[in-house]
């Protein structure tokens, strides 16, 4: 028995008829089914849901095609690779989003995302960086005939000065404070066989507090936020809110960036990535103007701010909200300011508050100058302070548009000085299909 077709299934058989060459079976109806006569009515249950193909149960479902016309706008037609034209999502140029069950990026294969890529764990090269940390080439060839990469540049800035000018400079590497890592510390991966690192000064000195500015001088940025450029947000953020003296400026030293040029697959509507900090200005720089910190910025068609923030807004440092991996309160007797101490879980973690990550041999917590406490004791003042801690693994997602050329800026640097060093881990990199609660970057705990 035939029954009547819904407003909605109607719609479906007149795209069809609009996109689809005539029936090559015999049908005349347009409709890619049994090619018989001029259905009018179809089956309910021929509308099938494998990716939009059409049948009534008689022969083996057809893809739909447009033949030589690009039916779905996406500028892939069939004989470009597009597997399904009449989605815009499905072409060469997509994710493949595994679990979806659709073969997003029409090499064959369903649910074959790429997760993880092979990167040399020597390399300091920027290209070899940003494997690590698993954005990968896809499986697919473009019209072009080239291997479809998100990736399309990746670039070191770090400072130079010239007379006494310095500036953010192309080109320019602190080679000593990155690197790959098959762990750190205790903290393997978050996804793959590695992970990149960057420092504030030598990647796993054994005593960061002790390390010496990287420039081998005083050299420092005379004012971050106006070389880097930082919106207001951002620039408070390095100074925990403090507005410099009129004039002049906030200082940063120390400073390293990887930039990244990346193209959005055609059917991602937002970027994540994993990432932890760990410092040694905690606790004796904490609610200070001087902290090293972290940030993300992404420049999209919509925004340019940073996308790795806390629930305030500020950026990733000693002060950010998620600054928990630290020695419970209230910590070993005679510090200064245990009151830094309230919202610590402890040097590993606390899995019952999805706090991942450990301070356990990364040299964060002073065991590497052979301290059982986590304390140490400045020679200056006398005064004792816990020797550093760090954020746990956080998690951020931030919207782009599906095709669009986005940049991303990964960056570390010291406010001030080029004193007692921080480091950030970056990991696990990858896309989804819808847009995040916040646009301009929703920061929180990844799953374990």
């Amino acid at each position: 028995m035939r029954l009547r077709l819904s407003t909605s299934a109607l719609s479906l058989v007149a795209l069809f008829t609009a996109c689809s060459p005539a029936n090559s079976k015999g049908g005349s109806d347009g409709v890619l089914d049994s090619g018989i006569g001029s259905d009018t009515a179809l089956d309910p249950d021929s509308l099938v849901d494998d990716g939009g193909f059409v049948t009534d149960g008689f022969l083996p479902e057809t893809t739909p095609t447009c033949g030589s016309s690009d039916c779905d706008k996406d500028g892939y037609t069939q004989s470009d690779g597009d597997c399904n034209d009449l989605d815009g999502t499905i072409n060469p140029e997509a994710f493949d989003f595994a679990g979806d069950t659709v073969d997003n990026d029409c090499n064959g294969v369903v649910d074959d995302a790429v997760v993880n890529c092979a990167a040399d764990a020597t390399s300091k090269d920027a290209i070899q960086i940003v494997r690590s940390m698993d954005m990968c080439k896809q499986k697919t060839r473009t019209k072009s005939g080239a291997v479809f990469d998100a990736l399309t540049k990746a670039e070191w800035f770090s400072t130079k000065t010239t007379g006494i000018t310095t500036t953010i400079t192309a080109g320019n590497q602190h080679g000593i404070g990155v690197g790959i890592f098959p762990s750190f510390g205790s903290n393997p991966p978050r996804n793959g066989a590695g992970m990149f690192g960057l420092q504030t000064g030598p990647v796993l000195s054994k005593d960061p507090r002790a390390s010496s500015w990287m420039d081998g001088g005083n050299e420092k940025i005379a004012d971050a936020c106006t070389a880097i450029p930082l919106n207001a947000a951002d620039c408070k953020s390095l100074t925990n809110g403090t507005s410099p003296a009129p004039g002049v400026g906030t200082p940063v030293a120390d400073y390293t960036e990887l930039r990244l040029t990346i193209q959005v697959p055609s059917n991602a509507q937002a970027m994540k990535f994993d990432f932890s900090f760990l410092s040694t200005e905690f606790n004796q720089y904490w609610h200070s103007a001087y902290n090293d910190a972290f940030f993300a910025i992404a420049t999209t068609k919509k925004f340019t701010t940073n996308v790795a923030k806390d629930a305030k807004g500020s950026a990733i440092t000693v002060n950010s909200g998620f600054f928990q991996l630290c020695p419970l309160p209230p910590g070993p007797s005679g510090i200064v300011m245990p009151e830094a101490l309230v919202n610590c879980v402890g040097v590993a973690g606390d899995k019952t508050k999805s706090i991942f990550g450990t301070l356990a041999g990364t040299n964060f917590d002073g065991a590497g100058i052979g301290k059982t406490d986590d304390t140490v004791t400045d020679p200056t003042s006398g005064k004792k302070y816990i020797y550093g801690g760090g954020s746990g693994w956080l998690t951020t997602t931030f919207g782009v548009e599906p095709g669009e050329v986005i940049t991303l800026r990964l960056m570390i640097m010291d406010t001030g000085d080029g004193y007692l060093d921080s480091a950030a881990l970056i990991d696990n990199m990858s896309w989804e299909k819808a847009p995040p609660k916040l646009a301009t970057g929703d920061t929180g705990r990844p799953p374990s």
